[in-house]
């Protein structure tokens, strides 16, 4: 006859045991991911608004510059080169004869210059007429570029010209110009800022431009408040960052710069 069978196996003991170190080893590793996870996206955040902030200044540094160009001031003048326009090439730009700039608004600004040749575009990358003087040097010509530069209602960086009006750069929650001038007395050195259309007399050496930008991930900031990060935007403005449509904790990032003038510059 047999002696007795003992059947191996784990006690309820030690299976509820080994359930519990289990768990904690699936939470420790998902919490791993979780927050190299949020790391990653907070990364990816922070380079959407850092690249769309180098785009901008880029763009705003090529278009600005070009503002006043002429291919002869040595037989065209100023007035000469940019007669009076009352905003029939480009909706809202209308200009005074001489006037390369315009401001339009806290978000809006319009500026106006002559190809460099035929193969010159504008914003848009619409290349200039075929004309005949454009073929040569140092002749001068009445074909002149105008362009608005502007924030659309969607938070995207525009750009209109006689040819179209089209989005270049999204992710803007604001953005603001201020127009640089110069005084009389010293007409190379900015004398100050201002917010407003330009006065008969003064002269522009320069634009400034500050932007607000937002990435498109959401609930990268964790505890932090919206007046928090977006608290140098106050300080660089002055205006308080509340109406700050559909925050849904994503990164903030603020960018400016002024762009000097040099061919409005005496």
């Amino acid at each position: 006859m047999d002696g007795p069978h003992h059947q191996g196996g784990l006690s309820l003991v030690e299976l509820m045991i080994a359930l519990v170190l289990s768990s904690f080893l699936v939470l420790g590793i998902t919490q791993v991911y979780l927050d190299n996870r949020h790391s990653y996206l907070f990364q990816q955040g922070q380079l959407q608004n850092q690249e769309n902030r180098r785009f901008v200044s880029m763009f705003l540094q090529q278009e600005l510059g070009k503002a006043g160009y002429r291919r002869s001031p040595a037989i065209q003048d100023m007035d000469a080169a940019f007669s009076e326009t009352s905003g029939g090439i480009v909706k809202g730009c209308s200009f005074s004869p001489g006037r390369a700039v315009q401001y339009v608004d806290r978000s809006a600004i319009c500026i106006r210059y002559q190809p460099r040749d035929k193969w010159d575009r504008d914003c848009l990358g619409n290349r200039a007429p075929n004309l005949a003087e454009l073929a040569e040097p140092y002749t001068s010509t009445r074909f002149v570029f105008v362009e608005k530069l502007y924030l659309g209602s969607a938070g995207d960086l525009r750009c209109a010209s006689a040819q179209g009006d089209e989005a270049l750069v999204d992710g803007l929650v604001d953005l603001v110009f201020q127009v640089a001038v110069a005084s009389a007395a010293q007409p190379r050195q900015v004398s100050s800022y201002i917010s407003s259309a330009l006065e008969d007399g003064q002269s522009v050496v320069g634009v400034g431009y500050r932007v607000l930008l937002r990435s498109s991930g959401k609930g990268l900031r964790d505890a932090v408040s919206k007046t928090t990060a977006v608290a140098d935007w106050k300080l660089l403005t002055g205006v308080e960052a509340t109406g700050v449509p559909g925050d849904s904790g994503q990164l903030y990032l603020v960018g400016q710069g002024t762009v000097m003038l040099r061919n409005l510059m005496p």
